[in-house]
């Protein structure tokens, strides 16, 4: 089974005390997070901030890493 590594992100922003999420329609997917494959010359970090740019229309140097979330794996 070939190995697909992907990276993304939770944007986030806070309005009037509440928090606000970003999720994106994928039609066969459903509500997801903006993520994408990891080009040879990025890091994961490097990824996140361009998907997101990308797929969201965010300025990308409007984008700020607060944590980074870990890994998820699926079989």
């Amino acid at each position: 089974m070939k190995k697909h590594i992907s990276s993304g992100g939770i944007v986030y922003k806070i309005k009037d005390s509440e928090p606000y999420f970003l999720l994106l329609n994928e039609n066969e997917q459903g509500w997801v997070i903006p993520k994408g494959h990891i080009e040879a010359s990025e890091t994961p970090e490097k990824t996140a901030k361009r998907e997101i740019s990308e797929e969201a229309g965010i300025d990308i140097n409007a984008l700020n890493i607060k944590t980074k979330l870990g890994k998820i794996e699926y079989l």
